[in-house]
């Protein structure tokens, strides 16, 4: 799904996910939207009618900060147990209505804040995402790598049972690469998209962790789901939607989303998790994250560059993915200056696939046929991707990384790399784990024990185990 980019450049992408691994679940049996658009699209539909609510602006309970506005600017909705709270006008879906429509912008009021939850729908039933538990579609607010404003989307998972005093513990989850088309979006808990069949990405022990009584968060990132450009790997994006995601969870009070929270990410995901966990104290100060867990995560994206190489190897996707996504995100970086002619015909449909797809689009594809000479040594590549290299800062909550020996997607060479970096960063609050034999995937199932038995012990507030790596 993804590609390491370590000190050598990005690895090569897999061609297929292994469907083994605990937390990527095929959706089988689903309920079908009959004539969904795009063509090719099946998502699950909501239980009964689909019901979407748009509600006015949700301010999360907060201390004042510079990014954020007095809690009597933004009205709280009526709380109630119905998807529809009182007063507020559903949108019923027709039959045959395009799943996108609930991803249609949403009015922004006025002041609203990063964070403020915007709509959202529940949905269901999902096998095997949810036990007792009932699952949200969410747009929210949130903020691109630049900091302009931009809609995001996600799911939401809440516990059955009562939540505690203080509400319900927060996992926010992040996850890995799949792609940059708006149908790539995991909320839309899709079986079919455009380029093929695919797995549906579900936060990892999603059913074990409701049944602990955790509400999950899961940010789609903006451009997934919602209209406009992925920000992919751009580092603050990323993070900022994952925070967001827990402000717009608190904006729903009959959700009962503490402030107490641990994110998790995986690949990419383990990418935005580090984010998250660096710009939590400044974008979200209000928020308690007791722990940041990122299993393989893809960490030196100051590879990128010479990934952009002219040599007959096979393109990397994910390195391309990465370009393009930042040529619309940031300045003084054009296309026409980095691809070939016929490269850059391929963009649209570059962007319009999700995940494997890419990766077989591209799969003889030499690298002298997509760049241009000279891309390899463009100083904006070379410098955004330090920027959007995690551990520039550092993390207040403690942190778990866990990596597998046997990851050809990132090296377990190249997390190594990492972690003794962020060590110089995160003295003492940083514990790293290697599992033999584990691949890319298979990480989260030989280190599920560990992280879960982690997650406990943060949120029971527990004494850190000390040492760095």
């Amino acid at each position: 799904m993804v590609a390491a980019t370590g000190p050598a450049g990005p690895r090569a992408r897999r061609r297929v996910s292994p469907p083994v691994r605990r937390g990527l679940l095929l959706v089988v049996g689903a309920l079908l939207l009959a004539a969904c658009a795009p063509a090719g699209l099946v998502p699950v539909a909501s239980g009964g009618a689909s019901t979407v609510a748009s509600t006015p602006p949700v301010r999360p309970s907060t201390t004042a900060s510079a990014t954020s506005a007095s809690a009597t600017n933004s009205p709280t909705p009526t709380a109630t147990p119905d998807p529809t709270p009182t007063g507020l006008q559903p949108w019923l879906s027709p039959s045959g209505a395009s799943p996108f429509a609930f991803y249609d912008p949403a009015p922004v009021p006025a002041g609203a804040v990063h964070g403020t939850l915007l709509r959202y729908q529940q949905v269901g039933p999902v096998p095997g995402a949810q036990t007792g538990a009932t699952l949200w579609r969410i747009l929210y607010l949130t903020r691109t790598a630049t900091g302009s404003p931009v809609v995001g989307s996600g799911y939401i998972a809440v516990p059955g049972q009562a939540a505690p005093a203080g509400g319900y513990p927060v996992i926010s989850w992040a996850h890995g690469s799949t792609g940059m088309a708006q149908a790539c979006a995991p909320s839309l808990f899709a079986t079919t998209l455009p380029g093929g069949l695919r797995q549906l990405i579900l936060a990892p022990y999603l059913a074990t962790l409701v049944d602990h009584g955790y509400l999950v968060t899961a940010a789609d990132y903006p451009g997934l789901g919602t209209p406009g450009t992925l920000g992919y790997y751009s580092g603050a994006a990323e993070g900022h939607a994952v925070l967001d995601a827990i402000r717009a969870a608190q904006g729903m009070p009959n959700w009962h989303a503490s402030h107490t929270t641990v994110i998790l990410g995986h690949s990419q995901g383990g990418h935005a998790a580090l984010f998250a966990g660096q710009l939590a104290a400044t974008y979200t100060p209000e928020q308690r994250i007791v722990g940041v867990v990122a299993a393989a995560p893809v960490t030196w994206l100051t590879g990128i560059a010479s990934a952009a190489s002219t040599t007959s190897a096979p393109v990397n996707s994910d390195a391309l993915l990465a370009i393009v996504s930042w040529s619309r995100t940031y300045p003084d970086l054009p296309l026409d200056k980095l691809l070939t002619p016929s490269a850059l015909t391929g963009i649209g449909q570059l962007t319009a696939m999700c995940d494997d797809a890419v990766t077989a689009a591209y799969l003889h594809t030499p690298s002298s046929a997509v760049f241009l000479p000279g891309a390899a040594t463009n100083p904006v590549i070379a410098t955004l991707g330090q920027q959007n290299t995690p551990g520039a800062l550092p993390t207040k909550a403690p942190i778990l990384v866990v990596q597998g020996s046997s990851d050809n997607e990132v090296p377990i060479s190249d997390t190594t790399s990492f972690v003794r970096h962020l060590c110089a960063v995160q003295p003492d609050r940083l514990t790293y784990t290697t599992y033999d034999g584990a691949t890319h995937d298979g990480v989260l199932q030989a280190a599920q024990s560990q992280i879960l038995g982690w997650i406990a012990d943060r949120i029971a507030g527990q004494p850190v185990p000390t040492g760095c790596g």
